[in-house]
């Protein structure tokens, strides 16, 4: 995972805003339980939900370090649609901020 984000971190060009998708632990054992794989209930794979924050706090490093937006969103369980919507708003609301300066 480290060896993936230097690569990342020198290869890919500089977003204007990157959006953090952040989940809670109950609706992300929801979301696996609707999901339904075999590996998602495997004890190491469990063990995954915690490396989110570190990737939260990586992120904002990067978005420190390079002075890009960060959106960091909450996922929740909603439709596609209502999950876009929510992101849509999100995004123009940060976009409208910028232009109003």
């Amino acid at each position: 995972m480290k060896q993936i984000a230097e690569i990342d971190k020198d290869v890919l060009p500089d977003a204007d805003v990157v959006v953090f998708f952040e989940i809670n632990y109950d609706d992300w054992l929801e979301l696996l339980k609707v999901r339904n794989r075999p590996t998602d209930q495997d004890e190491d794979f469990m063990k995954n939900f915690e490396t989110q924050k570190f990737l939260l706090e990586a992120t904002k490093r990067l978005c420190e370090e390079k002075g890009i937006e960060l959106i960091v969103f909450q996922q929740d369980i909603s439709s596609v649609q209502d999950t876009s919507l929510k992101l849509k708003g999100l995004l123009e609301d940060k976009l409208a901020q910028k232009v109003k300066k």
